[in-house]
């Protein structure tokens, strides 16, 4: 999933309760009639995805029950719709998917807003993976560090020897 630029989840019923509860025995408990329910791993690899700062989309089966992943938050769109070849071939759904690659995918993929650090985890950077931001704090550091430097030479020229043996060179 590393590898991936958006997720894409689509959530179909996998399970179906004729009659049942929710907090059964509780004072919560409330009546469940024909509710749609979909598999676990819509929500524990869309979970995946958003630790990872990847884009999701959702489409849910309309009727599906909307809790956790499945359900709309400011950072993904569930998009519910009826589970049919022409509906799924609909302007609507197909202009919503593609605003959403625009938008998010794509600009996620070229690393706009993100630094190196929000694309990969810590230490696992390829030098093709900074943006123009990474490169200007690196330089800025760099700058820095050479200024300290200076400074520390014109205080006390014996502190350089000092941190040169701290670091074991």
């Amino acid at each position: 999933m590393r590898e991936c630029h958006g997720m894409v989840v689509v959530a179909n019923e996998r399970k179906f309760v004729e009659l049942g509860k929710e907090k059964r025995g509780s004072p919560q408990e409330t009546e469940l009639q024909r509710s749609r329910y979909t598999t676990p791993w819509n929500h524990i690899e869309s979970a995946i995805a958003y630790s990872l700062g990847l884009p999701i989309y959702i489409i849910s089966q309309t009727g599906v029950h909307a809790e956790g992943m499945i359900e709309s938050k400011s950072d993904w769109p569930v998009q519910e719709i009826e589970f049919d070849p022409e509906v799924l071939r609909s302007p609507p759904v197909l202009d919503s998917l593609r605003a959403w690659v625009d938008e998010r995918v794509r600009p996620h993929h070229r690393g706009e807003g993100a630094t190196a650090a929000e694309r990969k985890p810590f230490l696992s950077f390829r030098i093709t993976d900074f943006t123009i931001h990474d490169w200007t704090v690196i330089a800025a550091l760099a700058a820095g560090l050479v200024a300290i430097g200076a400074v520390i030479e014109k205080i006390d020229p014996r502190l350089l020897d000092f941190f040169s043996a701290l670091k074991g060179g």
